[in-house]
Order: structure tokens, then C-alpha cells, then sequence
């Protein structure tokens, strides 16, 4: 679901533009966990990915909400990263604005589910 299903790819594949981090499974996500706060910025960011495929997962199996596109989990995910941004400070608030504004440019624009 986190990384097989074609939704969960083409989100780490912004993910991936964004922060130029190629995430392919749980293990490249994880081992940028546990380089402290080297990688902080993209820890926060791939958290918000994380919680955004989860909780579109359980509105579309549980809540009966129908998937419409793309712009559905990219704003659950900027949603959910803008409640987090009072948390943070210095240049970590900076990158979750960064990723936030990301979002936003991302859901303005035409979506497709790629077929790669």
C-alpha cells in the first residue's frame, strides 16, 4: 500500500523531485530515519506521505469515499503537513512550507497517474 500500489509511486515520485531522495520501498525510507537530524526536512515530508496514503486508504475502505484523482491525497497531505508546521521550527518550518507550497503548485496543476 506505502509503496507498491501505483498512487503510493507516483507520490514518492514527487517526493523524490522535491527533495531529490529516490524512494522505492520501506527500507530507503527508513534508513533516512536513523540519520538524526541530517535528513530532518525529508523525515517530516516522508511522514506526511505515510499518514496522506493511510488515511486516503482507510477514507476510501471505510468511509465509502470514492477515488476521484491524484488531487485527493495531495491535499490530505498538505492538509495534514500544515497542522504539523506549528511544531517545527528554524529552517525545519521552512522545509515543511517548502513541501507545502510543493503540494499546492502540484495539485493546480493537470494530474496523471504515469505508466511507469
Amino acid at each position: 500500500m506505502f509503496f507498491d500500489c501505483v498512487v503510493a509511486k507516483r507520490m514518492w515520485e514527487y517526493v523524490n523531485s522535491f527533495s531529490n531522495i529516490h524512494i522505492t520501498d520501506y527500507e530507503s525510507v527508513a534508513c533516512k530515519w536513523l540519520c538524526d537530524k541530517k535528513n530532518e526536512k525529508f523525515n517530516v515530508t516522508s511522514a506526511g506521505v505515510l499518514w496522506g496514503l493511510w488515511l486516503t486508504s482507510n477514507d476510501l475502505v471505510f468511509n465509502n469515499v470514492v477515488w476521484q484523482d491524484m488531487r485527493m491525497i495531495l491535499r490530505k497531505i498538505w492538509r495534514c503537513m500544515f497542522t504539523w508546521k506549528p511544531m517545527f521550527l528554524g529552517s525545519l518550518e521552512a522545509g515543511v512550507i517548502q513541501w507545502c507550497n510543493y503540494l499546492e503548485e502540484t495539485f493546480r496543476a493537470p494530474l496523471a497517474i504515469s505508466s511507469s
